[in-house]
């Protein structure tokens, strides 16, 4: 409500006012911004006259302190809170458009529902038509019958009338006139039996051509009822293919229903997830408030100017520069006392051991790959499991000149890197991109080998030929990367293998840096996932099916891993993102996997 009323000028809505938390004074709508209006009700809206002077503070602050590095992280703090609270506001809006999509989507589906239902009567309908059209033109076939039995009838007894005629001819020319006691009266009688006979014989035609007439408008009724049965056949066919598209199209609304509703648990689980880094940055801030305020009630040390002032922020004292350097104490800080120095970033800390992921990756590596020892540099190891790389954790790392996806729920074990690695006028982790290579387990130990990739013909060590999979039975003088995990990570490319106890499945994927320059081409999904409709950021939402998901190169020494990548999950419960259209179904194919 509060933004429709930002909406309007202040002329068509003059008497809206809400209250600010900072300064509580009641001042009119539009001094509030879209994000602090629609806090009013919870009364955490502040002014816009407010937050400039909360601004102008932190400058004025920076400005001032020079001598003093102490409360850098304070001001840090504080700006990080106020973005986090704009971004919360915005997320919150975007989740209530997901939700207002998803009702859509649910209208929709009802319409769907609506309209299978209809169909379903129509098609119950039109068979009923058809079913008493049948049965009428089995009606109409045995009348006809009948009629044809009456016609031969019929016919018979002309038949017999004109042989009696003329057997009686026959026996009067041979009796004579001398025969017949009165020959003209029995003339007389022959002549009426004949008219007679004339008058029955010319009823019998008259019935036999009406009987025709009938049986030719009973056979145009049958052939005009088949070509409306036929009609109606091709109606119900019409609206069986019309219900067919309704119900693919419902399917594909109820895919999309998933898809909003899992984007709406993520944007939750981040919203949550803000939450709290929110709330651990305010009782931070708090804490130091009250140390700060510990600080301002100890006297000044000698040789200090009573009148020196210490500049404020937000009513207590800014001194920045306490988290400068570890161990840094301040003279009027009690004997022993220092300030603890920030916690290190989640992108490089160690992994841990006692992780039940690592301990699972741990053993499939050592069940399955058998990669020696040599190859690993374990300082370098780094786990992104849930535990371990927390949802609150960014997706995105930078380093260098480029970012790249957090690859989350895998477990990382670096890699010894050669010497040009690290070379100055190469330094792959500056000027290099990161991406993965999803792949067979025992492929990964032959690339390590081997020390560079292999493309299709080149020999390998243990003297066989190299062949292409997955090319539709092409020979493709290149290899294979993406820039995300997600896609590298599907089955058809990195084959999922069981180990260990049953129920287990793992999967290995080489996190690599790549010359960008030096790629043969990048080219969109060729999954058949834009086919089937999925999104466009189905993956990543950087990189879409249709842009450069996959990259082509023929140059083996630009493309160096530097971290082996596994995943394991149980048998029965796989990752969301492991099919793709063009795979077999589970169960099929012996020679490998397929879940």
């Amino acid at each position: 409500g509060s933004a429709n009323l930002l909406s309007h000028s202040a002329a068509s809505l003059p008497m809206v006012f809400f209250v600010c938390s900072s300064c509580k004074r009641s001042l009119r709508a539009n001094s509030f911004s879209r994000a602090q209006s629609k806090r009013h009700r919870e009364g955490t809206a502040r002014c816009k006259s407010c937050i400039l002077n909360r601004q102008s503070a932190e400058v004025g602050v920076k400005a001032s302190c020079t001598q003093d590095d102490s409360l850098a992280g304070l001001g840090s703090a504080f700006l990080r809170s106020s973005v986090t609270e704009d971004r919360r506001d915005e997320l919150l809006a975007e989740l209530e458009k997901k939700q207002a999509q998803v009702e859509q989507l649910t209208k929709e589906a009802q319409d769907g529902q609506r309209l299978k239902h209809e169909l379903s009567d129509l098609q119950e309908w039109a068979e009923h038509m058809i079913d008493n059209q049948i049965l009428k033109c089995e009606q109409l076939e045995l009348e006809r019958d009948a009629l044809e039995l009456a016609l031969s009838s019929k016919e018979d007894e002309l038949q017999l009338l004109n042989e009696e005629v003329a057997r009686h001819r026959c026996v009067e020319e041979t009796r004579g006139p001398c025969l017949s006691e009165s020959p003209s009266e029995m003339w007389q009688l022959l002549r009426n039996k004949e008219k007679h006979w004339q008058r029955e014989r010319e009823a019998l035609e008259a019935d036999r051509e009406h009987t025709t007439a009938l049986a030719a408008l009973r056979q145009m009724q049958v052939a005009d009822l088949t070509a409306d049965l036929q009609f109606r056949e091709r109606h119900i066919a019409e609206l069986e293919a019309h219900r067919v598209s309704l119900q693919n199209r419902l399917v594909g609304l109820q895919a999309d229903k998933s898809r909003v509703e899992a984007g709406q648990q993520s944007q939750a689980s981040r919203i949550a997830g803000m939450r709290v880094m929110l709330e651990e940055k305010e009782q931070l801030v708090s804490e130091l408030e009250a140390e700060l305020a510990k600080l301002r009630a100890v006297q000044a040390p000698p040789g200090k100017h009573p009148d020196c002032q210490v500049p404020s922020f937000l009513g207590f004292p800014c001194l920045f520069g306490f988290f400068g350097s570890p161990g840094f104490s301040l003279p009027w800080l009690p004997a022993g006392k220092q300030l603890e120095s920030p916690a290190p970033s989640p992108a490089v800390s160690q992994m841990n051991g006692s992780c039940p992921e690592v301990r699972e990756a741990l053993e499939f590596l050592s069940s399955v790959s058998r990669i020696p020892d040599c190859y690993f540099s374990r300082q370098h190891d780094r786990c992104f499991c849930g535990s371990c790389y927390k949802l609150s954790f960014p997706d995105f790392i930078k380093e260098g000149r480029s970012s790249y996806l957090v690859p989350r729920g895998w477990t990382g074990f670096g890699l010894n890197l050669p010497c040009r690695a690290l070379d100055p006028d190469i330094d792959i982790f500056k000027n290099w991109s990161v991406s993965f290579h999803g792949t067979k387990h025992a492929v990964v130990k032959t690339i390590l080998q081997s020390g560079s990739f292999s493309i299709p013909g080149d020999r390998l060590l243990d003297g066989s030929v190299l062949g292409s999979v997955n090319s539709a039975g092409r020979q493709d003088k290149h290899f294979f990367t993406s820039p995300t995990v997600k896609y590298a990570g599907l089955q058809l490319y990195a084959e999922p293998v069981k180990y260990g106890r049953a129920g287990r499945v793992g999967q290995m994927v080489l996190m690599c840096r790549q010359n960008e320059a030096t790629l043969k081409r990048r080219q969109g999904e060729t999954m058949k996932f834009r086919d089937r409709g999925y999104d466009e950021q189905y993956f990543c939402k950087r990189t879409g099916l249709s842009e450069n998901i996959e990259w082509l190169s023929e140059s083996r020494s630009d493309c160096i891993p530097y971290r082996i990548l596994v995943r394991t999950f149980p048998l029965g419960s796989p990752p969301p993102l492991l099919r793709s259209p063009v795979d077999k179904k589970p169960g099929e194919g012996g020679e490998r996997l397929w879940l």
